[in-house]
């Protein structure tokens, strides 16, 4: 079984970001788009202490752990 790193979640949500923002928007809209959704790709492993996000803001995910 192959685990699946932090990267690739933020990636597929980048890339994810960047089909959404449209061909048609700014550089910087793109970019925004694309790291919101890099972002929020991460956030299903919240409750898990131990993922990257959960490290980042370490309160909310010892709250939200699921045993």
């Amino acid at each position: 079984m192959s685990k699946l790193l932090w990267r690739t979640h933020f990636l597929s949500g980048a890339a994810a970001g960047l089909l959404l923002a449209g061909q048609h928007t700014d550089l910087r809209t793109a970019a925004i788009s694309a790291g919101i959704a890099g972002v929020a790709a991460l956030s299903p492993d919240l409750d898990d202490p131990h993922s990257k996000l959960g490290r980042v803001v370490a309160p909310a995910a010892w709250a939200v752990q699921v045993t």
